[in-house]
């Protein structure tokens, strides 16, 4: 079984940005306690856990949800962007995201992922530091 990686610039800038904006969600981590991932992280963290799952279940190619894995991550991506917006969510509590994670990968293929807050782990009020 193939395991997806993150491909395409548009995801791959992010990421890389994404870092940079570690080092204030660390200093917020230790005044809090808590492990806090960044918004755009948490993001492309998302869109890879579903498009990996979309892949496992045989949705890419013609007639099937997505095209390919580049139209998979793209879609996901915007979607949980729009969940995960920073101007509602200050930063993602890394072991609510862990838990959000494992359960998009064992969420069966025949029950359909439409939004990823259909998963009550993967909820912005779940995800988000302050539970906006």
């Amino acid at each position: 079984m193939k395991k997806l990686v993150i491909c395409g610039a548009v995801l791959g800038a992010l990421a890389a940005c994404g870092h940079g904006n570690d080092k204030g969600a660390s200093s917020s981590a230790e005044l809090t306690g808590l492990d806090i991932v960044n918004n755009d992280n948490a993001v492309i963290r998302i869109a890879n856990a579903r498009c990996d799952r979309e892949y496992n279940c045989n949705n890419f190619g013609a007639g099937q949800k997505y095209q390919d894995q580049n139209a998979c991550l793209r879609e996901i991506h915007q979607n949980v962007q729009g969940s995960l917006r920073a101007d509602q969510c200050p930063g993602v509590d890394q072991s609510k995201l862990a838990r959000c994670l494992a359960d998009v990968q064992n969420e069966r293929c025949g029950n359909p992922i439409d939004s990823v807050e259909r998963i009550a782990s993967c909820r912005r009020s779940e995800l988000c530091v302050g539970g906006k």
